[in-house]
């Protein structure tokens, strides 16, 4: 509510002013970025304050993990629009049609701003961008599809969805890009109500010309703006948000979901907070690479340092290489980084077969892994190509031998399409010589198994809102596909996996409908010990309940395929925590030879028809000859004439 009033006040501050020349309606005195021009889309340019999120309500505010906040590092952001430009959405095209999103369904209606999903999920809604184009003096309106909103029942308001993301990370040196660096803690992508909350003047600070950590020039005059006043004046309306060119929109840690989910068991130490306005740049600006900054920020209320833990070898694509190929192995966030051949970065691209560990250096201390065996594969040798010649225009049928499984047929040496599969390949009608390329392949299978206790034991539904954790050690890296879960109720839930110190390996959101089902994850498990996962409610004070088990539970449960083992859970041997039956899988490596280049050679040639000579040399109630060809000029006066080879007439030779 405070939102709403304070946008009220400041569009009546508005329209105290003219800008009556440069209006939604009237492009007369807007200039565009470009001196001189007199036609150009008028952009907005969207930023994040690194000002505001290090001193609006004093700066980040951290919880312990304890208390009603526990482990929540609660944000502000302010997001200036400093182009030529508003950034405005509308929940409607120009044709009055609202399109709707349930899960992986469009629904489209007309006139209608209420709308529920057959799922009972809460549906969103897609918006349409309207970008403003100067046009001499005629304002021109054109609309495109932008990202989604949805009504978010705690505020009694819709908000743009994905609108920014706030990440704790720790520094890495070498990457200027914060973006870029290991994070150890996230939020959500949150949703704005887009609206003017205030004027670059009004919030000095806020409005700068680069968002870089300490840097830029206060915008915080409306002199600074060409067209400032291009307004919709807008508010958190349910059809109609945006930000004004010159203006700002703040979303303060008051709010609900402007928080980073700090885990349990992380270290008190030296981290930067990185925030992104439309991280996946669903709308159209000036610039797009404007939309980050970065803070530091040091956290003192989590555990102390020294106290235990180890790092994680996470292998993306396995353990398994070919020869002349490379391994990628990557370890947990740190401030620095031993491999035990000597490496000094996060991730290597490892060559030699043999076993391979690191030290981290990180803010819980020196953190060694357990070791990783990486092996390699010998290289298929290259298939024997059978080429082929014909009068063209004609399709050539091309042929290779060799080891392996399956021939691929590729259009170029290196990179390429694959045109065909098989021991032969029938290419297209070809009017020119043509060169192809074949290889030979196998693919080694990697494991896939189901593990985890199966499912609950006897027939009491014990539902559970809290964070509890199953822990588990992983002797290989694996990608952890699906679980099963039981759920008391519709909603989105939060799904984490976490090292033990406390750093989030990978998160995912999922509408998750109440009963049995199963859910896609597809996290990528490092090899570790300790690590845990959880589920829990979608980021919000919503209790969505998931169904534990206290009935037959006996630790240890295999993780399955010999990939590691549950070894026991937060709340006691005697309990076990909302992911059953779990889906785990190793990545197959396939052995593919180098390529073979096969020719398919096109020639010229005289492509007779004896058809049409029915009426000439063959007579038609026989079929044989009638005319000596030498008399049709079809054959030379004298021999040899042998390079003609046979000629087939009627069956006879």
């Amino acid at each position: 509510m405070v939102r709403y009033v304070l946008t009220v006040l400041a569009f009546g501050a508005l329209m105290a002013t003219s800008y009556g020349q440069c209006s939604l309606t009237n492009a007369t005195s807007c200039l565009c970025r470009n001196t001189g021009e007199t036609t150009c889309d008028l952009k907005p340019d969207i930023t994040i304050s690194w000002y505001a999120l290090q001193t609006y309500l004093s700066g980040p505010t951290e919880n312990p993990q304890t208390g009603t906040q526990a482990g929540r590092l609660k944000v502000s952001g302010s997001t200036p629009n400093i182009g030529y430009g508003p950034l405005e959405v509308r929940t409607a095209d120009q044709s009055n049609l609202r399109h709707f999103v349930c899960g992986t369904d469009t629904f489209t209606v007309g006139g209608q701003t209420g709308f529920s999903c057959p799922s009972g999920q809460n549906p969103k809604q897609i918006i349409f961008q309207q970008v403003y184009r100067k046009e001499g003096n005629t304002m021109v309106r054109n609309e495109r599809m932008a990202g989604s909103m949805t009504y978010h029942s705690a505020h009694n308001h819709y908000h743009v969805n994905d609108w920014t993301t706030m990440d704790l990370k720790l520094q890495d040196p070498s990457e200027p890009d914060p973006r870029k660096w290991p994070t150890v803690a996230t939020g959500a992508k949150i949703g704005f109500c887009l609206m003017d909350y205030g004027a670059c003047s009004t919030y000095p600070g806020h409005c700068r010309t680069s968002q870089n950590y300490n840097g830029g020039t206060a915008l915080n005059t409306s002199a600074n703006f060409p067209n400032y006043g291009l307004s919709g004046g807008y508010g958190c309306g349910t059809n109609v948000q945006g930000i004004s060119v010159g203006r700002t929109d703040i979303y303060s840690e008051s709010l609900d979901m402007m928080w980073i989910n700090v885990m349990d068991g992380l270290c008190n130490g030296n981290y930067w907070v990185v925030a992104e306005a439309d991280p996946t740049n669903v709308f159209v600006e000036e610039n797009d690479d404007n939309n980050y900054t970065a803070i530091p920020f040091t956290m003192t209320m989590q555990r102390n340092a020294g106290s235990g833990g180890s790092a994680g070898i996470v292998a993306p694509d396995g353990l398994r290489g070919i020869t002349g190929s490379t391994v990628r192995l990557t370890a947990t966030p740190g401030y620095s980084y031993l491999w035990s051949n000597g490496a000094t970065s996060r991730s290597i691209d490892v060559t030699m077969p043999g076993t391979y560990s690191v030290t981290v250096t990180a803010p819980c201390g020196s953190l060694t892994s357990s070791t990783v065996e990486v092996t390699f594969e010998a290289p298929l040798p290259a298939p024997a190509g059978i080429g082929a010649t014909v009068v063209g225009p004609a399709t050539a049928t091309l042929g290779a031998s060799g080891s392996g499984t399956e021939f691929r047929w590729y259009d170029s040496a290196t990179g390429g399409q694959v045109v065909g599969t098989g021991a032969q390949f029938t290419t297209p009608s070809l009017t020119g010589t043509t060169d192809y390329y074949v290889s030979t392949r196998n693919v080694l299978s990697g494991v896939t198994a189901f593990g985890a206790k199966t499912d609950r034991s006897g027939t009491i539904l014990n539902s559970n809102s809290a964070r509890q954790w199953l822990i588990f050690n992983a002797d290989k890296p694996f990608e952890l596909v699906s679980v099963k879960v039981h759920a008391t109720g519709n909603g989105d839930r939060h799904f984490v996996l976490k090292d033990n110190v406390g750093n989030v390996i990978e998160e995912r959101y999922a509408y998750v409908p109440a009963g049995t089902q199963r859910v896609q994850l597809n996290m990528k498990v490092p090899a570790g010990t300790g690590h845990m996962i959880t589920a829990y409610d979608d980021n919000t004070e919503i209790v969505l309940a998931l169904h534990r088990d206290d009935t037959g539970v006996s630790y240890p449960y295999p993780v399955g395929g010999g990939l590691g083992s549950i070894t026991g859970s937060t709340g006691g041997g005697s309990l076990y925590y909302y992911l059953y039956d779990w889906e785990v899988r190793t990545p197959d490596l396939i052995v593919e030879s180098p390529r073979t280049e096969v020719t398919a050679t096109v020639t010229d040639g005289v492509v007779v028809d004896l058809r049409v000579l029915l009426d000439g040399p063959l007579d038609p109630s026989t079929g044989l000859m009638s005319t000596n060809l030498r008399d049709l000029g079809l054959l030379p006066n004298a021999e040899p004439y042998t390079g003609l080879g046979h000629v087939f007439v009627g069956g006879g030779e």
